[in-house]
This record gives structure tokens, sequence and C-alpha cells, in this order.
């Protein structure tokens, strides 16, 4: 049974009985600020912050701290937000290196500084909210420990930041939204003892540049690093990407970073690139998907990658060393959460055991089902499936649904999820089961939202059940193949009028040469829209108002015109209304 976030950390804190005999100072009930406390404090004492904003720099130093909010004591998880440290733009906390490496904070928000937590030490930085920081924390040479728990968002640089030689483990943490990397990790020239990083569960997203990023340096590195069951989507570059000669600005090369690198279990989906780089990586049991450009690209010399899903992603592979028998090319299928489904290809489909030159990479029997799943997330099946059959007809734009329940829970609605292009089933609408039954125990809707896309179009449906009872099911997948056109058209435009911008859809059966112009009423011509070959199927494309120099046009009728190749011209008429 998974332990709530507040037990995890509980069970970690006093686990040792010198936390136990140690003494507690409250603040600001014993000292009126963060600091005083600290400085109070001896070694192995507690420093336990009640709610409020405290406006602080805060240096840790010499000695074993637990700092925390009362969600330290409690694990109410409303103290972390109720317990907010300030830095006015100012490094928050500074921990030097002479702190004692079962230093704790935790359970606080930390904003609005230069760094939240810049250190030097080993520390636990565990629960806490950290944002709107330069770097929301700052590991410099000799530091590490624990990051865990935390939320570390909307950060103007990046969400972690490594430089030089630092062991850590980064799990289950939500990394969002920072104004560069999620992580950046400085691969520093070092010699010495085997650093690890072990980055785990980690859900690291919307990041403006890479979520992971290992900037490589001239010199030996000596590092090894665990990436395994994160879900890294929708970052501005690279899922994962590595860059050379010290240049942490992302160049999408790729680079031949040496170290060891085992990525095992990830989910990679809307990213620029998936993974970049890498001379030893070995990847196993991953999804990559709706890559803008690369899947994987130079994971080459001693690497290798099997047992993956890649689907959708401009390119798959681009120099890659790839068992391409064990790779499938499917739909991944996730849910809203990114859970693999019940029709998921990567379902009992992953390795459990690998070995690769000699050495054991994987060994495992966490996993349910007859094998481990593909992915971040193992699919748990609950629920008894729903009987669900689905016709659509020959008219591009419409999906037609038809499904019986079988369970014996008297189904009060239906929440019906639809993916378009197969990557994540998302909630598309709720039905009431009184409106969509048609007799006892059979149901119907109607999907005429269906937006027109590249041929063929292909629509996957899901069912989710509500019972009487309070029970839900699900239901097994389907899928609708669209027809594409099967005549040139050039429907109106919409909206016509329009003011700001309006939409204008052509139509192909096959591929051919596509030129679309706007003309004023004088004949004179004010914009080229397309000009090049385009495939079979939906186009849509939009105009703004204005010309081929980017000025706005006056208010009045225009003429859009579409010619492809020489077998089809057609005109229509647009008013613009400024």
């Amino acid at each position: 049974m998974k332990l709530p976030r507040h037990t995890i950390i509980l069970t970690f804190i006093f686990s040792g009985t010198p936390f136990l005999n140690a003494g507690i100072l409250e603040v600001p009930a014993d000292r009126p600020t963060i600091q005083e406390g600290i400085d109070a404090a001896t070694d192995g004492d507690t420093v336990l912050v009640a709610p409020g904003e405290y406006f602080e720099e805060i240096v840790i130093e010499g000695k074993k701290v637990i700092l925390g909010s009362w969600f330290l004591t409690t694990g109410d998880e409303s103290y972390i937000t109720q317990t907010i440290v300030d830095g006015n733009g100012e490094t928050i906390f500074t921990v030097k290196g002479s702190t004692d490496p079962g230093t704790v904070i935790t359970g606080l928000t930390i904003r609005n500084g230069r760094d939240g937590i810049k250190t030097r030490a080993k520390i636990n930085i565990l629960n806490n909210h950290i944002s709107t920081c330069e770097d929301a924390v700052d590991y410099e040479k000799g530091s590490g420990g624990v990051c865990r728990f935390n939320v570390i968002e909307n950060n103007q640089g990046e969400g972690l930041d490594f430089d030089r030689d630092v062991n850590i483990v980064i799990g289950d943490n939500i990394i969002r939204n920072n104004g560069e990397d999620g992580i950046e990790i400085q691969l520093n020239e070092y010699d010495e003892e085997l650093l690890t990083y072990v980055i785990r569960r980690n859900q690291i997203y919307g990041n403006v540049q890479d979520g992971i990023q290992l900037v490589g340096h001239p010199g030996p590195s000596n590092r090894v690093f665990y990436i395994e069951r994160n879900l890294i989507y929708n970052n501005g570059f690279v899922g994962l990407g590595m860059t050379g000669e010290a240049n942490d600005k992302e160049t999408f090369e790729g680079a031949s970073i040496p170290d060891p690198i085992y990525l095992i279990n990830n989910t990679f989906i809307n990213n620029d690139h998936g993974v970049s780089g890498g001379d030893n990586v070995v990847a196993l049991n991953n999804i990559i998907a709706g890559s803008a450009r690369v899947g994987m690209k130079n994971v080459d010399e001693n690497s290798i990658v099997a047992h993956g899903v890649l689907w959708a992603n401009w390119v798959d592979f681009d120099n890659c060393n790839v068992d391409g028998e064990s790779i499938m090319f499917e739909a991944p299928l996730l849910d809203e959460k990114y859970v693999s489904t019940s029709a998921s290809p990567g379902v009992d489909n992953g390795i459990a055991f690998f070995v690769w030159e000699g050495d054991t990479i994987l060994n495992t029997h966490d996993f349910i089902g007859s094998a481990p799943d593909i992915g971040t997330f193992e699919f748990n099946p609950t629920g008894d499936p729903i009987e669900l059959s689905l016709s659509s007809d020959a008219e591009p734009g419409q999906v037609e649904l038809f499904w019986r329940s079988n369970s014996a829970s008297n189904p009060v609605g239906f929440e019906i999820q639809r993916s378009v292009g197969g990557i994540q089933l998302l909630k598309f609408v709720l039905v009431d089961a009184e409106r969509a039954s048609s007799t006892s125990g059979r149901y119907h809707y109607l999907d005429a939202g269906t937006p027109p896309g590249l041929e063929p179009d292909l629509y996957y449906y899901r069912i989710k059940q509500f019972g009487s009872d309070g029970e839900t099911s699900l239901s097994n997948l389907t899928v609708a193949e669209l027809p594409g056109p099967n005549i040139h058209e050039l429907p109106p435009n919409y909206p016509n009028p329009f003011n700001s911008e309006t939409s204008m859809e052509y139509r192909l059966p096959s591929a051919g040469y596509v030129v679309l112009k706007i003309y004023n009423i004088l004949g004179q011509e004010v914009l080229t829209l397309v000009d090049e070959e385009r495939p079979g199927g939906f186009h849509v494309l939009n105009w703004d108002g204005r010309d081929s120099s980017g000025r706005e046009v006056a208010s009045g009728v225009y003429i859009y015109r579409l010619r492809v190749d020489e077998n089809f011209v057609a005109s229509r008429r647009l008013l613009l209304v400024r």
C-alpha cells in the first residue's frame, strides 16, 4: 500500500533516536526569526516554524538542524502553503559545507529569491514548494543528499541546478514551468570516487528549455545516472538533452556524453526532441511519442535502445543503436494521467531482465501482470469492461458510438474519452444515461465534432461508466477511421464577415501542388498562404488580415483562390470588417 506523503516524510525524520532526544525551538514563540532559531539550536535540534510570512536570508552551518513548518509534526499539507519564506530577491537559504548531512528543510513555501536554496552540504530537501526564484535549488561542490516530494515551479532559470561533484537522489517531485531547464547537471571534470545521480518518479513538464539537461565538460567525469519512471512532457526543447564543451545552451547536437546512463521505464511526450545524446545509454521500457522533431538522436557508440514504444514523432530515430525487433511503433493510448490503458501496446510487453555487454542492467520483479509495462506507470485493471461497438458513416466529420453495458450496476452516466492521434485519451463529453439510451441497456452518442486532419483520421474512444452505487468501470478501446475527402473542395471561410482572424479549409483527395492566394477586389495579390506540395486530406489555414509585409489591410471584400496542380481551381469571397 502506498503511504501518504506526510507519512513517508515523518517516518524518515523520526526514524532516528537522536531526533527524539533533541530539543524543539518554535518560531516565533521561542525565537522571533528563523535565523535566530537556527543560531540557538544545538546539534540535532528541531526548529519548528509557525504559519506566517518570514522575510529572511538564512544561513545554516556547523550543525545538524531539522527545520520545518507544522507539517513536520502534523502531516497537514496545508501548513506548507501557510508557512512562507520570502527572500525579497536575495538567496533565501545558504547551507554551508560544514552543515551535518542529517539536516532537513521541509514543509515550507520558499519564494522570491535569487536562489531558493544554495547548498554545499548533503542535506534533505523534502515537501517544499519553491517558486519565483532565479534557480529553485543550486547544488554546489560537495553537496547532494535527497530532494523529494517538492513542487518546483515558475522559477526564472533552472528548477534544480547542479555544479561540480554532487551525489543526489531526486525523487517524486513536480518540476514544471521553469524558465530554463527543469534539471540542469554540469558534468565538471572529476576523477575521484564515483558520483551517483538517481532521478526517479518525477513529473517534469512545461519547462521552457530541456526537461533534464546534461552538460558535458572536457576531462574525466566519473558519474553514473539512473533515470527511472519519470514522466517528462511538454518541454520546449529536449526531454533529456545532452550538450558538450560546457555549453548549457541547447543545440540539439546530441553530445557524446561518456558516463553510463540507465534510462528505464520513462514516458516522454510532446517534447521537441525526446532524448538526444549519450555514448553509454541503456534505454529500456520507454515511451517516446509526439516529438515535434526527433524521438531519439545520437544515442550511439556503446548505447542500446530496446523494448520501447515510439509513436507520432516527426522522426523516430536519428543515428541510434536500436534493437529494432523489440521496438513497437504503435499508438501508446495513455489515459489523462499518462497511465497505460487496457489497449496500450506496452502493457506486459516490457523487459524484466536485461544484460548488456556482460553487465546485468535490469532484474526486476516489481510489476503487475506477466511482465513490466512500457512507460512510467503500471496498468492496474479495475472494474468490469462494458461491451462497446462502434460504427461511423461515410461522411467526414462524425463518428457514431453504440455500446451496451454488461454491468450489474444501474448506470447513471458515461464519460466519453477520445484521442485524436492515439497518444492520450482525454475526457471529451459527459453523457446522461437516460438521454443516451435508445433501448434498455443499449446506448448511443453521435460525435459530430471530429476536426479534420491529415488522411487517415484515426479516432480512439473509450467509455467510463458511472453506476448508481458509485462504482465506475471502463470499456475496452475502439478505433474509428474517418474517410478522407473524395473530391477537391474549397468550403466557405469562417467566420465571415470577420474582424481579426478567419479560417479557410481546403480538401484534397490525394497529394498535389497547392497554391492558395488572397487578392483584393481589384485583383491585386495581397498574400500567398500556401505554395507547396501538400498531402491528401483536410487542411485549415488562418488569415489575420495582414498582407505579405505584415501590414493590416483595410476593411472590404477580398477573394481567396485555390489552385491544385492543373486540375482544380476555386475561389470564394470574404469580408473583413475593422
